[in-house]
C-alpha cells in the first residue's frame, strides 16, 4: 500500500509540465503553432476563429471542407447496397476506417481529423493516411486527457494534495485506482480521509454532478457496507430507495405487492402487472458494499467487496454544519479584545445631548 501512494504522488508531480491538447470530441487544434481548440461546426464559417494563422478560414481547406450536396461540414457517405446521406465529416472520416462507406471527401481532410489537427494542404500527405502509432505513442496520447482528469478528481488549491474541492468537501477521486472496498477504505485513512459518505441528498446531488460535469468514467467505492444491516462506516443507517440507490434491469417478470391499511390487505399492484426492474440492494444482496458505478449512473448499488474499483475519499472535519459555524463565530468574537469591542460600541451609540 506504500508503495501505491508513492507512485500516486510520483505520477501527480511528473505530468504538473505537460502541455494540454483539445479535450473535447467535437473540437480540432488550430494548428501547428497553436494550442488553441475551435469546434468543428465553426471551421469555415466566414469568421476566423483562430487566433493566429487563421487555418479554419483557409481558402483552399474551406473548398474541401464543404460540398455543394450536404450542408456545411458533411460529405456524401455511400452504402454498399445502394443508399446514400449526408454525415459529419468526422463520423465519415471514422467510417472509413471501417469500410463502411464511400465518398469523394479528399483523403487529406480526414487526416487532419484523425490527428484532431488543422494544417496547410501542402503539409499533409497526399494519401491521407495516418501512420499506425506504435504503443508508445497511444499511451503518451493519453497523457491529455489523464492530466485533464487530475485537474477535477485529486488537485485543488484550498485542500490538501490528493483532494479536490466540490462544494464544502475536500474529496478525492482516485479514479485510476485499482482497489477492493477494504483497502480502499484504508487507503483513504492514510491520508486522513474516509470513504465517503453523503450528509444528505443535496450532498449526494453535488457529488453526482461534480462527476457528470468532467465525464468520470471510473467506478468509485463509497463509505457504506451491509453488516447485519445496511449503514455507513459511521454507523449511521443507509436509506434505502429513491433517490440514492440504482435502478437494475431483470429479464424475469416482478409483480410487486402494495400493503393497503384503509383495508390491512397485501394486493398485487395494478391487477399484477409484470415489471422488469428492481432497486437496489437486492435481498439478498449481490454484494456487501456501497459503490457508485458509471453504468449505473452513479447511483448506489450493492456490490461484492473483493472487486477492484476507485477510492472516493472525503478529508475529515472539512464540511461545517450551521451548529459548528455558530460556535466558530462565537469563538472568533470571544477572542477579539474586548476594551476595543466596547470602545467601539461607545464610538457608535448616539452621544446625548
Amino acid at each position: 500500500m506504500a508503495e501505491f501512494v508513492k507512485f500516486c504522488v510520483l505520477l501527480i508531480t511528473c505530468i504538473a509540465g505537460i502541455q494540454s491538447k483539445c479535450t473535447q470530441p467535437q473540437q480540432i487544434q488550430c494548428g501547428l503553432s497553436s494550442s488553441s481548440c475551435i469546434r468543428y461546426q465553426y471551421l469555415c464559417d466566414g469568421d476566423r476563429d483562430c487566433p493566429t494563422d487563421a487555418e479554419d478560414e483557409n481558402p483552399e481547406f474551406c473548398r474541401l471542407w464543404t460540398s455543394s450536396n450536404c450542408p456545411r461540414g458533411e460529405t456524401m457517405c455511400k452504402y454498399e447496397d445502394g443508399g446514400s446521406t449526408c454525415v459529419s465529416i468526422p463520423d465519415y472520416c471514422r467510417s472509413r476506417n471501417h469500410k463502411a462507406c464511400k465518398g469523394l471527401l479528399d483523403p487529406r481532410i480526414c487526416y487532419m481529423v484523425r490527428k484532431k489537427q488543422l494544417m496547410r494542404l501542402e503539409n499533409v500527405p497526399a494519401s491521407g493516411e495516418v501512420p499506425e502509432e506504435t504503443d508508445l505513442a497511444q499511451t503518451h496520447a493519453k497523457v491529455p486527457d489523464f492530466k485533464e482528469g487530475v485537474k477535477h478528481s485529486i488537485k485543488h488549491a484550498e485542500c490538501p494534495e490528493l483532494y479536490t474541492k466540490v462544494g464544502q468537501n475536500c474529496l478525492s477521486f482516485l479514479f485510476f485506482g485499482n482497489l477492493t472496498w477494504a483497502e480502499a477504505r484504508s487507503f483513504c485513512q492514510t491520508f486522513k480521509g474516509d470513504l465517503f459518505i453523503p450528509e444528505d441528498a443535496e450532498d449526494f446531488h453535488t457529488l453526482v454532478q461534480h462527476m457528470k460535469t468532467h465525464h468520470m468514467t471510473s467506478d468509485f467505492w463509497m463509505g457504506g457496507c451491509k453488516n447485519g444491516s445496511w449503514q455507513w462506516v459511521n454507523n449511521r443507517p443507509i436509506e434505502l430507495g429513491t433517490p440514492l440507490w440504482a435502478l437494475r434491469h431483470n429479464n424475469s417478470c416482478d409483480q410487486r405487492e402494495v400493503y393497503l391499511g384503509q383495508r390491512n390487505e397485501t394486493v398485487e399492484a395494478n391487477d399484477g402487472q409484470c415489471y422488469y426492474y428492481y432497486q437496489a440492494p437486492m435481498d439478498p444482496p449481490s454484494g456487501r458494499c456501497v459503490a457508485a458505478t458509471y453504468d449505473k449512473f452513479y447511483f448506489l448499488s450493492d456490490e461484492n467487496c473483493l472487486l477492484k474499483k476507485a477510492p472516493l475519499c472525503r478529508l475529515q472535519n472539512t464540511r461545517f454544519s450551521s451548529k459548528m459555524r455558530a460556535n466558530f463565530l462565537i469563538l472568533t468574537l470571544a477572542s477579539l479584545d474586548i476594551s476595543l469591542i466596547y470602545k467601539s460600541a461607545q464610538y457608535l451609540m448616539p452621544h446625548k445631548q
